[in-house]
């Protein structure tokens, strides 16, 4: 079990510096899904504003 720790620890820390631009990316991707699902029903053209 200690050496698992070990591992996933050493995974985490040499990925740390992912996660920064990944949220970014997770965060455009929410906000596009918003605009494309559309529920208060605006035409393109107001969707493109």
């Amino acid at each position: 079990m200690i050496k698992l720790k070990q591992i996933l620890n050493k995974g985490l820390e040499q990925t740390a510096s992912l996660f920064a631009p990944i949220t970014v990316a997770y965060t455009w991707i929410h906000q596009a899904a918003e605009i494309l699902d559309n529920e208060i029903g605006l035409d393109a053209i107001e969707v493109q504003h």
